[in-house]
């Protein structure tokens, strides 16, 4: 069973189950893994969820209870009935603050919100949005939550036909193209949004292994001038911000959720121990080793690998 997927199967046929489930199964249309769109994830109060740096956007929805979520940008609570946004390359680190149940979206920069309005179409409403990261949180309409309690049905079944995935993230978007403003979607989506998403794509294609702005424009093979002029206009700051940003994200990620030491961690971004130290306690607050006392209680222990069973240990799940 894929580790996106946090619940059990019945492999027998029953009443209201999936019908021939092992020709279901063994099928090549069959989508777990890194091709499938869907997840959900069942957690229990105390119990705790990492969202890794994944190779595709994704839609978190709270179908029920709550968490509270960490990451480089922000740190806030998701109750039932609300959804937010988690763009391609980023880590957050979730935790249950009652028995919870998520769905997990993820999807492709070419998907469109319906055949007629396409997410770069946003971008001109991007400026009337909130700028703040913790104001990219939404409330589920009444027909999104219908369609939702559908999808969370059918995959507590095992229905993970990629046909089935890929129809029902259209109907997804086309419920958000329908019941909400332009504005609030620019809003939810405003980490995505460009006029440029070429050049947004070849940037985070390259980002994890640029170390500074100098490598990441000679990977990119372009005059730094025009680089700077179309990374402003694609994700709205200088690229030095930016990319300040994404070692927050890391380092974040990588000092609450991995087993590595504080003296790997500093030299895997070209820091010593002692500039870790100043950088986490000027963006975090913290210390790294405080960071760690803080998430990685012994009730909220991590698991460092997920295995392809699903199974990430008893406390800690990796989406």
């Amino acid at each position: 069973m894929s580790h996106y997927m946090i619940c059990k199967m019945e492999n027998q046929q029953t009443e209201n189950g999936i019908k021939y489930i092992e020709e279901h199964i063994n099928c090549e249309n069959y989508s777990t893994g890194d091709k499938a769109y869907f997840g959900l994830y069942e957690l229990k109060t105390g119990e705790c969820l990492i969202r890794s740096k994944l190779k595709r956007s994704a839609l978190f929805f709270v179908v029920k209870g709550g968490i509270s979520v960490t990451s480089a940008k922000f740190v806030k609570t998701v109750d039932m009935g609300h959804m937010f946004f988690v763009p391609v390359g980023d880590i957050f680190y979730s935790r249950a603050e009652s028995d919870s149940t998520l769905i997990r979206m993820s999807f492709d920069a070419e998907l469109t919100l319906c055949n007629k309005y396409s997410f770069s179409q946003l971008a001109a409403y991007a400026d009337k949005a909130d700028h703040e990261p913790r104001a990219c949180l939404l409330p589920i309409a009444k027909p999104l939550a219908i369609e939702l309690a559908a999808t969370e049905e059918a995959l507590r079944h095992g229905l993970l036909c990629i046909h089935y995935q890929s129809a029902k993230t259209n109907i997804i978007m086309n419920l958000l193209r329908a019941f909400y403003l332009k504005e609030q979607l620019a809003q939810l989506f405003r980490p995505m949004l460009s006029l440029d998403v070429g050049f947004k794509n070849r940037v985070l294609s390259v980002c994890n292994e640029a170390k500074s702005i100098k490598e990441m424009v000679n990977m990119l093979g372009m005059p730094p001038s025009t680089f700077n002029r179309k990374f402003q206009s694609a994700f709205g700051i200088p690229a030095g911000q930016w990319l300040t940003e994404r070692k927050k994200d890391g380092i974040l990620g990588d000092v609450i959720t991995s087993g590595m030491n504080i003296a790997h961690i500093a030299s895997k971004y070209g820091f010593t121990s002692n500039y870790l130290a100043k950088f986490c306690k000027e963006h975090f607050g913290m210390t790294p080793t405080e960071l760690r006392e803080k998430f990685n209680r012994p009730e909220e222990a991590l698991a460092t690998q997920a295995h392809a069973s699903g199974t990430a240990g008893t406390t800690g799940k990796h989406a």
